[in-house]
């Protein structure tokens, strides 16, 4: 986000979950007490497809400047993903201090599979949403507002 580039897997129309931790964590204290647990939990924040997830992106940081905000948006192609090849974000330079290039290049490009794939597109029929409606959830506008907007 600092760097107004965004690289996305696929054609970025598959829609992916996204959950904040704090959200796990609520949704986890309700349910530590239950008897039973299903063996596969999950937790459905909020959902959109990435190109979707940018323009949200643009909009907000936008607010901040009075020319508004565009970002350089890159398309990864599924079979170089799967060939570990991804584009490299201006952002990721700083981590390979901690992490090597090559780990990080191999986890991004895996998880850039799975979103092209619709593999993080969380089925909520099943989610602890359902039983649980009184917890609200983080929505990524929200997210986004509180982490680069004016509010």
């Amino acid at each position: 986000m600092a760097e107004n580039t965004a690289s996305i897997p696929g054609d970025g129309n598959t829609p992916v979950t996204f959950t904040h931790s704090s959200d796990v964590g609520r949704f986890v204290a309700a349910i530590v007490d239950i008897d039973k647990w299903d063996r596969i939990s999950v937790i459905v924040g909020d959902k959109m497809a990435l190109n979707e997830a940018v323009k949200l992106a643009e909009a907000v940081k936008g607010k901040r400047h009075c020319l508004g905000t565009k970002f350089n948006v890159i398309y990864d192609d599924i079979d170089d993903l799967k060939k570990g090849r991804l584009t490299e974000l201006p952002s990721q330079a700083a981590l390979y201090g901690a992490l090597p290039a090559g780990f990080l290049q191999a986890l991004g490009s895996r998880f850039g599979v799975w979103v092209a794939r619709g593999d993080l597109d969380l089925d909520e029929s099943t989610s602890l949403n359902k039983s649980l409606p009184d917890l609200d959830t983080i929505k990524l506008k929200d997210f986004l507002q509180k982490a680069w907007g004016l509010g």
